[in-house]
């Protein structure tokens, strides 16, 4: 059995580069791969500006599996500038040109984790090669286009490309009952025999060594691990810090994160973020563990999102994050003895007094037990594989 999946760049074997969500679930699901014997193709479509139709593929051997790098005209500035809502016929040769990449590979099941419009063509073509399809939700794209700056056309077009992917897919695996829900409702149908719940893994790197206690101590550490995205509400973030500092609280904000000005958002806080929170570099998972142990509690009031695992990485570490209701685990806290870890940020002098309550505690035993019981590679990946075999079966 052969399985095809998409690949990053920037994360090809022996590369140092740090990232999480989809990179870091790839890393460890091609690891458990290789020890249970299987073979893959690691698939990272790139674009390139020459008009042509030329297509170049390197390839990076690993046992008996690789890597392809294939680089080629993926013409993805005419979806993001278009001025008709319907696909381009430009990616009609782009398409028929993966679709060879794909046929020379010979795979059983493509495997596609995430969504891009690289993403897309992968998708389209096994559906057209009529290859088994697997797509794993880890986001929902539609919540996050509306930040890229394409056209009106060109967001409806992405719309439909992340419709395209659960109707083209033999199976749809969402991380969380709160993320299909809001799949189902914002964007598209997906039919209960085409959809599974997989809950996404933390690497093993947090589930090891010795766990400590929160250290009580009056400037008390609050950390946030969080891309610098607009649906990762960072603005509620600076007004929580804003309100401690009038309350002179002597607390300390980390922010594990990127700052950049790409997004007219970021233009508006990226100075006084910067100011008033202690900025850490992203980090190795070792080092993220580090991290962790070193704060009291951790912060995550996305607009939305799937299922983070910086949430259990931290519960791994025995450190509670305080969640908005939008984060797809809300479902997980408020079933295992949570709930009074869901606030309002729009609150801050709620978000404090909770901070107040919760930093020297240690996250609630039922819902830590489920983490660990439900959220382990070596819990998910058996699932992965149960539903690749029914499928190629």
């Amino acid at each position: 059995m052969k399985i095809l999946i998409n690949g990053y760049y920037n994360f090809l074997p022996k590369s140092k580069a740090t990232f999480s969500g989809p990179r870091n679930l790839l890393e460890s699901f091609l690891v458990y791969l290789d020890k249970e014997g299987y073979a893959y193709t690691c698939l990272v479509l790139m674009g390139k500006k020459n008009k042509d139709a030329k297509v170049t593929k390197k390839r990076i051997k690993v046992g008996k599996s690789s890597w392809l790098v294939t680089k080629l005209r993926l013409n993805t500035p005419d979806v993001f500038g278009a001025k008709k809502p319907s696909i381009p016929k430009s990616l009609d040769g782009p398409l028929f040109r993966i679709k060879k990449v794909i046929t020379a590979e010979k795979p059983d099941l493509v495997f596609i984790n995430g969504m891009s419009i690289a993403n897309w063509f992968i998708i389209k073509a096994a559906y057209e090669l009529e290859i088994p399809l697997i797509v794993n939700h880890l986001g929902l794209w539609f919540k996050e286009i509306t930040s890229y700056g394409g056209s009106p056309a060109g967001l409806k077009i992405m719309r439909e490309m992340e419709k395209d992917s659960s109707r083209l897919a033999s199976k749809n695996i969402f991380l969380s009952k709160l993320s299909y829900k809001e799949f189902n409702k914002g964007l598209i149908k997906v039919p209960k025999n085409k959809y599974e719940l997989v809950f996404n893994p933390v690497d093993n790197v947090y589930t090891k060594g010795r766990i400590t206690k929160p250290v009580k101590r009056n400037n008390i550490k609050i950390g946030i691990v969080a891309r610098w995205d607009p649906i990762k509400n960072h603005k509620a973030i600076l007004k929580l810090v804003k309100e401690a500092k009038k309350q002179r609280l002597p607390w300390e904000f980390y922010s594990v994160t990127t700052l950049h000005k790409k997004y007219s958002w970021s233009k508006d806080i990226k100075d006084e973020y910067e100011k008033n929170i202690n900025i850490v570099r992203p980090m190795t998972p070792d080092n993220l563990k580090k991290f962790y142990e070193e704060m009291n509690i951790l912060l995550l009031p996305s607009h939305f999102d799937v299922s983070p695992t910086v949430v259990m990485e931290a519960m791994f570490r025995n450190r509670t994050t305080l969640i908005s209701s939008t984060v797809g685990l809300a479902n997980t806290y408020q079933e295992n003895g949570g709930s009074d870890l869901i606030v309002n940020f729009s609150k801050p002098k709620e978000v404090i007094k909770k901070i107040k309550k919760e930093a020297y505690k240690n996250p609630p035993k039922k819902l830590v037990k489920f983490i660990k019981s439900n959220y382990q590679g070596k819990n998910v990946y058996p699932k992965y594989l149960n539903i690749i075999k029914s499928l190629i079966k």
